[in-house]
């Protein structure tokens, strides 16, 4: 994590997006505080494998509350869709 001030911020903008672009986080500090902090955006690839298996879980819970069960190909193309 890169620590920068308000200043040189704000006088190189674009150098700090390719850097968060990069995967970089950065805090932005004024008078030596942290006041920011700049962090990538989650990849349009979709959700992380973690964030699959809670989607998953969750649905696979409701499902079996309600005497139904769906097959993993079908979470895993619902996740993709977005559905879930």
């Amino acid at each position: 994590m890169t620590k920068i001030r308000a200043i040189e911020a704000t006088a190189d903008f674009p150098g700090l997006l390719k850097k968060v672009e990069a995967g970089e986080e950065i805090v932005i500090t004024r008078r030596g505080n942290p006041v920011a902090k700049i962090v990538p955006m989650r990849s349009k690839a979709g959700p992380t494998a973690a964030e699959q298996l809670s989607l998953w879980k969750k649905h696979w819970a409701t499902m079996r509350k309600k005497g139904k069960t769906t097959s993993p190909q079908e979470i895993r193309r619902w996740i993709e869709q977005g559905r879930l």
